[in-house]
């Protein structure tokens, strides 16, 4: 079955899980309008509330809450601690997430998201491997070749663990790919070149 990814408007995310287990987080209030959801083939991330349509009401109501009231000055503290994304956050422990469905309390020392919200996924490096891997095949450069094949392997397994995004499973994928041929490629073209130096020099 496909796994299913968070990006939370703080900036980590969160997965994967099956589509079970992201119905009942929205359900319970633990997804939100304003995070991104990411399913394993999709092109990109996409709002939460495209997913859950439930979710669109929370984008019309004001959040309680975040205006001080006349008279109420917010302390320099809660104004770090709200643009950390830390006030209302769903990572905190014991934080609350208001959503049209209810409130739900995340029991304290837990994360909301249970094992799969334990570790923020590690950025995708897709790109920057497809990149290696292209020059490697274009200029025969064994420098590139080999970091394009080991990173784009290791990126895999932690994508297949679950550790790292998975929005760049394709870019890897090809880097590694043109990094191996690459190598290959490369590797034969010096054993032909040897020879041919070898017999014009008279060693064979």
């Amino acid at each position: 079955m496909a796994k299913w990814f968070v990006h939370a408007h703080s900036g980590h995310r969160y997965g994967p899980v099956e589509r079970e287990e992201l119905d009942r987080w929205a359900a319970e209030g633990r997804v939100t309008a304003r995070c991104q959801i990411w399913m394993e083939g999709w092109p990109e991330w996409r709002p939460a509330a495209e997913i859950f349509p439930q979710l669109q009401a929370s984008l019309q109501q004001p959040m309680a809450g975040n205006a001080p009231t006349a008279g109420q000055q917010t302390s320099p503290g809660a104004q770090q601690a709200q643009q950390s994304g830390t006030v209302g956050s769903p990572f905190a422990a014991g934080s609350s997430v208001q959503s049209p469905v209810g409130q739900y309390q995340a029991p304290a020392g837990q994360s909301p998201y249970g094992a799969a919200g334990g570790t923020p996924l590690l950025p995708d490096r897709g790109a920057m491997i497809f990149v290696f891997g292209l020059l490697s095949f274009i200029f025969g450069c064994l420098f590139l070749a080999i970091p394009a094949w080991l990173m784009g392997a290791s990126d895999l397994k932690q994508i297949e663990a679950g550790r790292r995004d998975p929005a760049g499973r394709g870019m890897t994928m090809a880097g590694m790919i043109l990094g191996i041929v690459a190598l290959v490629v490369s590797i034969l073209a010096y054993i032909i070149l040897f020879f041919m130096f070898a017999e014009e020099s008279g060693m064979f």
